[in-house]
């Protein structure tokens, strides 16, 4: 069982939330991340949140809806790029 952490969100970022370990930023992500898109790329679901000033990527198999990767970004330039956002 983890120790219990706890995080404000108001002192969570992109840096601090890297180093959180896989569990407790997906703990973070489902407490606090708020998801603004979803898309398919090949074989992966790609789903995208936002926790304060920050954006991360989750992407899952999409057979065995495993996790594959966490991408996290700040730039809001990438939204365009990625999901064909304007504003998020």
């Amino acid at each position: 069982m983890l120790p219990c952490i706890v995080f404000e969100i108001n002192n969570m970022t992109r840096y601090l939330f890297i180093s959180l370990d896989r569990q407790r930023q997906l703990m973070m992500l489902r407490s606090e991340g708020m998801i603004l898109h979803h898309r398919i790329r090949g074989k992966c679901i790609i789903k995208l949140y936002k926790i304060k000033n920050f954006y991360i990527e989750v992407w899952y198999d999409s057979i065995g809806y495993e996790i594959q990767n966490l991408v996290t970004f700040k730039d809001r330039s990438l939204l365009n790029y990625k999901f064909n956002l304007k504003k998020a």
